[in-house]
């Protein structure tokens, strides 16, 4: 009875540990009692307090339990506490907890006070639809189709739910934020209206807890660099760390030889610096371009001036892609894997010896992808000229007739491309979340300089 459940709501437990005698406490009108839902006063009144036991009786004589709940109501006795909705399942949004889904009533009544919906609505009961309202246009393909029961428009055995209702039903659809596909699948066997997959595409698209935990996307076919046609026409460069020294490592891209250098813990601006300036001198000359990733010596403002006042083009790869120098990461990867199965100790004296030897054997050896030894290939240029910066029409003018080898896997997929301010969804590496974004520069096929709104500017591969 609705006497006995509104005492049951007010009836006050034992806590374990007390030594009162346990009441017994029956079901009366309901098929459960615990938490939630034992009534409908419960599930109406969120604060009020909940009894919840560590051990329930269940009788089933129905007058003696209206004696006892009636009795512990109205005399609490000491030891004993009452729990709360919200400590038993802690914060729970109103919306979550109250909600009312959508019923054939609620639809049935939307649709005989929806202009639209109404015309259809008569439009099935007399059986004639008129081809040139506008109202009812879109319904033309399938109108011998739809049929009314109970009040309510049916195409098939799915609901055709009016305008009015369209934004309550993909709410409640997607409160748990489930997928676009998820979405289609469900609702294919219950409801309809024009339009339904666009408006459930749009609604998932505009979600912004969906934007922003969504998935990092899968990565595009690499972009193979430029075929380098000479030698130091392109270097690239990196730190890697052995039993805790560091290494400078550079690799060239046409004759593909290794040079190290042991730095110890000293990877500064000038101390790279220098070690390139050396390299450069001894060898082939200045490259054309250099690559490195996003190291902080590598991006200070004295490491770019440097560069330039040298001529040579410096290209930072994008945050959190090392494939991008993958050159130089696998250099990296010789070098160290030498070095372990060498078992080379890390004194400065020891390192040093390692480190020259397995660059003289390197370049001594046909390498796999020109079948020619890297001393040979770096020897085979130009002399280097004194005067770089005064010979950089020349070398501009050799990158543009530079051929680009096409990636066999790269020609299966679709490549994504942007324009200029155009809004995107950016993945945050760091963060591991995404946002909007705009497209501000191309600097690649597919590299872009984005404005995430959140911070600086950033390099973005997709």
């Amino acid at each position: 009875t609705n006497s006995t459940a509104d005492s049951l709501s007010r009836l006050p437990v034992c806590t374990p540990g007390t030594q009162q005698a346990l009441y017994p406490v029956g079901l009366v009108g309901s098929n459960s009692f615990g938490c939630m839902g034992a009534t409908p006063g419960l599930r109406q009144q969120q604060s009020s307090e909940l009894p919840i036991c560590s051990k329930i009786e269940v009788l089933l004589n129905e007058e003696e339990l209206m004696c006892d709940v009636q009795e512990l109501a109205s005399s609490p006795q000491e030891g004993w506490a009452s729990v709360t909705v919200s400590q038993i399942v802690g914060e729970v949004p109103k919306a979550a907890w109250d909600i009312l889904p959508l019923t054939i009533k609620d639809v049935a009544t939307a649709t005989k006070d929806s202009r639209q919906y109404g015309k259809l609505y008569n439009a099935v009961r007399s059986g004639v639809l008129d081809s040139k309202d506008p109202d009812l246009k879109k319904f033309n393909g399938v109108f011998h189709e739809l049929y009314i029961e109970d009040g309510v428009l049916y195409l098939g055995s799915r609901v055709v739910i009016p305008t009015t209702q369209h934004l309550r039903l993909l709410t409640e659809l997607h409160y748990t934020h489930i997928g676009v596909v998820k979405m289609k699948e469900t609702v294919r066997g219950y409801f309809w209206w024009p339009g339904i997959t666009k408006d459930i595409e749009a609604m998932a698209a505009k979600c912004d807890g969906c934007r922003k935990y969504k998935k990092k996307p899968p990565p595009v076919p690499l972009c193979p660099w430029p075929y380098a046609r000479r030698p130091m026409e392109r270097v690239h460069i990196d730190y890697c760390e052995y039993k805790g020294k560091m290494i400078l490592v550079m690799i060239g891209a046409y004759s593909k030889k290794i040079w190290t250098r042991c730095m110890m813990s000293d990877t500064t601006t000038y101390k790279t610096l220098a070690v390139l300036f050396g390299w450069f001198c001894e060898e082939a000359g200045f490259p054309t371009t250099l690559v490195s990733d996003n190291g902080p010596q590598f991006t200070s403002k004295e490491f770019e001036e440097k560069l330039s006042k040298w001529g040579v083009k410096h290209i930072l790869t994008p945050p959190y892609h090392p494939a991008s120098n993958g050159l130089a990461e696998r250099a990296v990867g010789v070098v160290k894997d030498k070095l372990k199965k060498m078992d080379v100790s890390a004194t400065p004296v020891e390192l040093h010896i390692g480190l020259a030897y397995i660059g003289r054997v390197y370049g001594l050896t046909p390498h796999a992808s020109t079948g020619r030894c890297p001393f040979e290939l770096v020897k085979q240029g130009p002399a280097p000229s004194l005067f770089p910066c005064l010979t950089s029409r020349s070398n501009q003018q050799r990158r543009s007739e530079a051929t680009v080898v096409k990636h066999s896997v790269a020609q299966l997929h679709k490549k994504c491309q942007f324009g200029e301010g155009e809004e995107v969804v950016i993945y945050n590496n760091h963060t591991k979340l995404s946002s909007k974004g705009t497209i501000l520069e191309i600097l690649g096929t597919n590299n872009y300089l984005a404005d995430c709104g959140d911070g600086p500017s950033t390099s973005r591969v997709i």
